[in-house]
C-alpha cells in the first residue's frame, strides 16, 4: 500500500468514523444486535431498504427493528411470524402523512415485504442461520467450479 493510498483512506476514516456520521448513516443497522442470528436477518433486511434518500428507508429500516424487539429480536420475530401479526398498512409505526399506501416504501409494498419476512423464516427454520443456509447450499453444488474463486474460497473456510 503506498503512502498517499495510507493518507487518503486515513483521512476518508477521520470524515466518515465519527458517531454524528454513523447514527444517521444506514451501517448503524450492523450495531443493533449482538447475537450472530438477529445480525445476519437484520443485516440482510437493512441491505434490502438502503437505497433512495436515508430520511425515507432509516425510519422504515427503524420500524421494522423496533417491532422485532417487542418480540424479542430479529430471529425470533421471524421465525415466530410475528410480522403477520402487526406489519401492514395500518401499523402506526409505518403510517406517514401524505404516505400513498399500501406501498411500504418504494416499490415495496407491505405484502412484498411479508413475503419477504416469510422466506426469510423458512431459512432461519431450516438452517439456524444464512451463514448455514449459504454453506449448506454450497456443499449441495457439485464441484466448487460452479462458483466464482473467491466466493468458493470464502465459503470453503
Amino acid at each position: 500500500m503506498t503512502d498517499d493510498l495510507k493518507q487518503a483512506l486515513r483521512q476518508l476514516a477521520q470524515k466518515y468514523e465519527t458517531s454524528s456520521f454513523m447514527d444517521a448513516d444506514q451501517s448503524q443497522f450492523t450495531r443493533w444486535y449482538s447475537r450472530q442470528e438477529d445480525v445476519e436477518a437484520a443485516c440482510f433486511i437493512a441491505a434490502m431498504l438502503s437505497f433512495g434518500s436515508r430520511s425515507q428507508f432509516i425510519p422504515k429500516i427503524r420500524g421494522i427493528f423496533e417491532l422485532a424487539d417487542k418480540s424479542g429480536g430479529m430471529e425470533k420475530w421471524l421465525i415466530l411470524r410475528d410480522f403477520e401479526k402487526n406489519f401492514d398498512e395500518n401499523s402506526p409505526n409505518f403510517a406517514q402523512k401524505g404516505e400513498n399506501l399500501p406501498k411500504f416504501y418504494r416499490f415495496y409494498s407491505f405484502s412484498d415485504m411479508n413475503s419477504l419476512f416469510s422466506e426469510l423464516s423458512e431459512i432461519l427454520k431450516e438452517s439456524g442461520t444464512f451463514g448455514e443456509f449459504l454453506k449448506k447450499k454450497y456443499e449441495n453444488l457439485n464441484s466448487q467450479d460452479q462458483l466464482p474463486g473467491a466466493l468458493a474460497d470464502l465459503i470453503s473456510r
